[in-house]
């Protein structure tokens, strides 16, 4: 039984991208024996479905066959799950005809294969003893006798379901294999749905694992789920620790959601991860489900894959997960590839972002509404690259013509680059073959990665049919296209890897149009806020993700008024150093560095040779850019990153309204529409610009530049119920149905003279270590850090009056006059329990004064709470990578 729309990011990045490089010896190889022109086949040519497992040099792939049919007839066939092998790496493959059913049973598809440690294959299908009544419904698991010269199975081990009465059908498969060396090394882990009968809507996620390989046995099974529902697409994998995951979906009507839950101690029992949670799963994801139906029929199972990089590799344990979903409900675009991802085994989650499009795809996205779906994914071992195969239309104005893409990232998921797999794309083809549901395609692809590279197996209808002049049972119609199955190899990415965190709308962690790795810092090396009328020190954090050193890595800081829609050739360059790069995780450290520039501000009539339409002066809000250019970087697509300041003011004068650049990046006429995307209560909002208007339609001039004034008003009461946190306008511009960038307005600052807290999901020991890492790149010496005591204090810290007005209450205005001083950081730790960490942050700030009889020195002012966010966003986000 099978039973939002995409928007681009404008932000050019205009130097070379160098990609995965594929095996030229195995690309787009087929893999069954061709028999689109067989004489003798008929219409039984249907070979699709895959999945695959690799070892070395063997790779064993599993499919849906019907071949056999057209043997010993329909009624007779007692195998229909097919597979081959490669034994030199994929160069070339042998087609090794079916899988041996049990006795008096009959395989009926579902592949899944696994691969343990030590190079034994496990070969799961379905089976059922009567191929009329689908009775006797079974998961089949078979076990590799031999892997060389050729790959064998032996006789299948048989998995009954739960149910005892009745005509229960187990459905829909997966395996995974323990292979981290640990205590249940070699343990092989079975997951899949169980329906009360074929007939049945509704089906229960069952679980089981070997009791022992020699001989293959399995403990009695155990539900993951209730039956109230349609569960299915049930998939497990195991983490670098043995832990194990399973995933599954839930399908009703017009809601899809994402299952998981975790199992420390081999598979015995399961539980949400998320012990604050009361529900007996963690739902992952909630989304609107594509059709059923895309030319074939489809629905969006969920894939899984931990990363399992080796020891010290700052994303291992990573979980990420992979399904197709409808982005826009009832809009024309029917089926993305979304992704979320965990970084704290299982206990949080991500948003989906779709990763066949922008903005998470920075290099070659989607700019159509056209389908993407039947993702699978993996990660390399080595380097934990993350590859994810899907379906794909985009090249197809028709929305009909399918190709395999792919979606690669090198940031653990943050940003994303696509390229195409396959060499042709082809037309679905259903409905030929006499024993296949008409609408069948296969229901899903795989890909599978080891340190070699990733091997990718994907149905594929290219050839065509061809049926020979005077064959006794040729294929028909001619022309149709012929279900196959193809493979791709692509070698490990090596090489440098600069990296530069883009801003929250691309990676879709924290502020919308703002990234953390752009910042200005004062004298002290204290993060502050840019200035006019100054030269500020701005730095920018760049680190290597590669396995290779980089040397002459060009740094080009430029920056404009803060702006929507402007091309680059808006910006002002403000420095371009070179900067040599260790590779990652060298012991000197010099993979990461910070880079330094001085932005000079203090021209404020500077209007950049007259391409801004006012000078700098004018504006209080600007944007920098930074861009990593290194042409042997082996992916481009996460070097360029953008942050805006805001309330950039000068002494020179107060306070103005909001003024930004507003600009048509196209050499043509384009309608545009400036959206106020969030507004708080009591908040007003007022454009001066008549012919302007938020959430309306205006035409802009090819490449037209404007000056856009908006004036926001606050609520009355604001002075005296002041906001605990910063009051922010998220403003932004669409061209057509395109988001093309925008910009964030704070409008009151917190007061945060009051408790300064946070709860980490994860550990008390990352918690702790995150703390101090953020203290070391900031430059803030530790003077004690005590993690039995769960407290981490700075040393004193000194700080101009500048700095003092940036930290300290704004109440005290100028009664600091131009006095510095001093403040001390205080962090205390508490574990709430075993994944969550609460951290209090707590600041001292103390202005000097002679004149003070204290033995501090100065006098004690209350914070601003400023400064004590910023240490915990930035806590949260080295938790995040």
């Amino acid at each position: 039984m099978n039973t939002g729309p995409k928007i681009l990011l404008a932000v050019t990045i205009s130097f070379l991208l160098i990609c995965f490089v594929p095996d030229s010896s195995a690309q787009n190889l087929q893999v069954n024996t061709p028999d689109n022109n067989s004489p003798t086949h008929d219409n039984f040519t249907t070979e699709s479905e895959t999945n695959h497992a690799s070892f070395g040099s063997t790779i064993v792939v599993g499919w849906n066959s019907s071949v056999q049919a057209a043997a010993v007839g329909s009624g007779n066939v007692t195998s229909m799950t097919g597979y081959g092998y490669s034994t030199n790496g994929g160069v070339s493959f042998v087609d090794a005809g079916l899988l041996t059913p049990a006795s008096g049973q009959i395989n009926v598809g579902d592949p899944a294969l696994a691969v343990d440690r030590l190079g034994n294959f496990y070969f799961a299908t379905l089976s059922v003893n009567s191929l009329m009544t689908l009775g006797g419904s079974r998961v089949a698991v078979a076990r590799s006798t031999s892997t060389s010269p050729t790959v064998t199975f032996g006789t299948p081990t048989l998995i009954a379901g739960l149910l005892n009465t009745g005509s229960p059908f187990e459905d829909k498969e997966f395996i995974a294999v323990d292979t981290t060396g640990g205590g249940n090394d070699g343990r092989v882990y079975l997951a899949w749905s169980e329906f009360a009968s074929l007939f049945s809507t509704t089906a229960q996620v069952l679980f089981t694992y070997s009791t022992s390989t020699t001989p293959l046995t399995f403990a009695t099974p155990i539900a993951l789920s209730t039956n109230s529902a349609l569960f299915h697409g049930a998939m497990p994998a195991v983490g670098p620790g043995g832990e194990i995951y399973v995933v599954w979906g839930e399908f009703a009507g017009s809601t899809e959601r994402i299952h998981l839950v975790r199992s420390t101690n081999g598979g015995s029992v399961f539980a949400n991860p998320d012990p604050m949670d009361p529900n007996p799963d963690k739902t992952v994801a909630t989304v609107t489900p594509t059709p059923s139906s895309l030319g074939m029929r489809t629905r969006g199972f969920p894939f899984v894959a931990i990363d399992r990089t080796g020891p010290g590799s700052p994303t291992r344990g990573n979980i990420y997960i992979v399904f197709q979903a409808d982005p826009d409900g009832s809009g024309p675009d029917r089926s993305d590839v979304f992704f979320v991802r965990s970084t704290d085994g299982g206990v949080t989650w991500s948003a989906p972002r779709s990763i066949n499009a922008a903005p998470a795809v920075t290099i070659n996205p989607d700019t159509t509404t056209h389908d993407n779906w039947q993702p699978s994914i993996s990660v390399s071992p080595a380097n934990g690259h993350i590859k994810v195969s899907f379906y794909d239309r985009r090249n197809d104005p028709a929305n009909t013509a399918i190709s395999v893409f792919e979606a690669i990232s090198t940031d653990a998921g943050l940003t994303w680059f696509n390229q195409q797999v396959s060499s042709v794309a082809f037309n679905p083809s259903v409905g030929y073959d006499p024993l296949i549901a008409p609408t069948y395609m296969g229901d899903y692809n795989s890909n599978a990665s080891d340190t070699s590279g990733f091997h990718l197996v994907w149905g594929d209808v290219r050839n065509l049919c061809t049926p020979p002049g005077g064959a006794t049972n040729p294929c028909s119609p001619a022309g149709r296209g012929d279900q196959d199955v193809f493979y791709n190899h692509e070698a490990a990415l090596s090489g440098a890897d600069l990296f530069i965190t883009p801003w929250g709308y691309v990676t879709g962690i924290g502020p919308l149009w703002q990234t953390p790795d752009i910042f200005v810092v004062d004298a002290g090396n204290n993060v502050v806020n840019a200035s006019k009328g100054v030269v500020n020190l701005l730095r920018a954090r760049v680190r290597n993700l590669g396995n290779a050193a980089a040397t002459g890595v060009v740094v080009r800081f430029r920056y404009a008024p803060i702006f929507v829609g402007l091309t680059d050739s808006m910006f002002k360059q403000i420095d371009a150093p070179l900067v040599d790069f260790a590779a990652a995780g060298d012991p000197s450290g010099n993979d990461l560095k910070i880079v330094p520039v001085n932005w000079d501000l203090t021209n404020l009539s500077d209007t950049n040779g007259g391409l801004w339409p006012q000078p700098i002066g004018a504006f209080d809000h600007f944007c920098v850019k930074v861009t990593v250019e290194f042409a042997a970087d082996i992916n481009q697509g996460n070097n360029a990153a953008q942050n805006n300041f805001v309330d950039v003011q000068t002494t020179m004068g107060p306070h103005v309204p909001f003024r930004f650049l507003l600009g048509n990046p196209y050499r043509k006429p384009v309608e545009a529409e400036l959206v106020l995307d969030q507004l708080p209560e009591g908040y007003r909002a007022q454009l001066r610009e008549s012919e302007v208007a938020f959430n309306k339609p205006f035409r802009l001039k090819p490449e037209e530049v404007r000056v856009i004034t908006i004036m926001f008003e606050r609520p009355d009461d604001l002075a005296k119920q002041p906001p605990e946190k910063d009051v922010v306008a998220q403003v932004s511009m669409k061209i057509g149905r395109d988001l093309v960038g925008g910009f964030s307005a704070r409008l009151a600052r917190a007061d945060d003279r009051k408790h300064h807290g946070q709860v980490f999901d994860a550990s008390y020991d990352s918690v702790f270590k995150a703390i101090l890492e953020v203290m070391r790149r900031r430059e803030e010496r530790v003077a004690l850090a005590d993690p039995k005591k769960g407290l981490i204090n700075s040393a004193s810290i000194p700080a101009s009056t500048g700095r003092l007005r940036e930290i300290a209450d704004p109440k005290l205005g100028e009664s600091l006059r131009e006095q510095d001083g001093r403040y001390l950081l205080t962090f205390r730790l508490r574990r709430t329990d075993a994944k969550r960490t609460e951290v209090d942050a707590t600041l001292l700030i103390i202005v000097n004064n002679s004149l003070v009889d204290s033995p501090l020195g100065g006098q004690p002012v209350p914070s601003n709470g400023s400064l004590e966010r910023l240490h915990l966003e930035e806590i949260a986000r080295i938790l995040a990578q």
